[in-house]
């Protein structure tokens, strides 16, 4: 390949972030038009949409229960992650905790009679 035509890290890194600026972009405008949308569905009375020819849409008490969901969701993960990792891990006084296959054991050593 001729000096001229060769490529650097920094040619390759311009074309990876562009390409992460463009799907930035399409992400931020189709949410957006989807928050536009849905704010327009749950602020504009039904028989204003059914004057506009929108008759197929979800009953209007989607509109509390699936946000209402997401928020429990997000709250309950953590705790659930926690408790799952809780499970997960020896109780303190297991030697799970102190011995693993790493670990050399010392044998038992023979103890003279004392008098």
């Amino acid at each position: 390949m001729p000096a001229s035509q060769t490529t650097t890290n920094e040619d390759v890194f311009v074309v990876n972030e562009s390409s992460r600026e463009n799907c930035g972009f399409v992400s931020h405008v189709l949410l957006c038009l989807l928050s536009l949308v849905y704010l327009l569905w749950v602020w504009v009375p039904d028989e204003t949409l059914q004057a506009a020819d929108i008759t197929y849409y979800p009953e209007k008490s989607w509109a509390i229960t699936v946000p209402m969901t997401l928020i429990g969701l997000f709250v309950a993960t953590p705790v659930a992650y926690a408790f799952v990792n809780t499970l997960s891990v020896p109780s303190v006084d297991s030697m799970d905790t102190i011995v693993d296959k790493y670990t050399r054991i010392q044998k038992p050593q023979a103890v003279a009679p004392t008098r």
